[in-house]
């Protein structure tokens, strides 16, 4: 996580890129009552990723929802990324963790399952659109 928290955003790979101005989207939809999933269609789709963007919101929701922390994100086009973007970049990115780090986020283990399967199905949708995480 902490490869990323306040780091610039214009540092990012393409699909790390991708990754925030799509959660910082999905979290302004959500704060301005509006279909979080609408918000972000349209750049799913513009990459090839639209088998990807229930596994995201699945992803997005259940830390939303259940979560035990309250995370932060940046508005869309804030240079530096924030706390809950680098969680979320990390929680992609490093299987090693992974299990231990959902489940200090959300303390029960069925709960860190959804959010684990839901972030294999993500990965798996990056990878066949041609935008793996590095």
């Amino acid at each position: 996580m902490y490869r990323y928290l306040d780091h610039r955003t214009a540092d990012l790979a393409p699909a790390e890129a991708f990754i925030v101005d799509a959660t910082r989207k999905w979290v302004g939809a959500v704060n301005g009552r509006t279909c979080p999933a609408d918000a972000v269609a349209s750049d799913f789709l513009d990459r090839g990723l639209m088998g990807g963007i229930g596994a995201f919101h699945r992803i997005l929701m259940v830390l939303n929802v259940r979560a035990g922390l309250r995370f932060g994100f940046a508005m869309e086009g804030c240079p530096l990324i924030a706390e809950g973007e680098a969680l979320i970049l990390s929680l992609l990115q490093d299987e090693c963790c992974r299990a231990d780090t959902l489940q200090c986020i959300f303390g029960k283990e069925h709960v860190a399952e959804v959010c684990a399967a839901a972030i294999d199905d993500f990965n798996a949708a990056l990878h066949v659109a041609g935008m793996p995480l590095q």
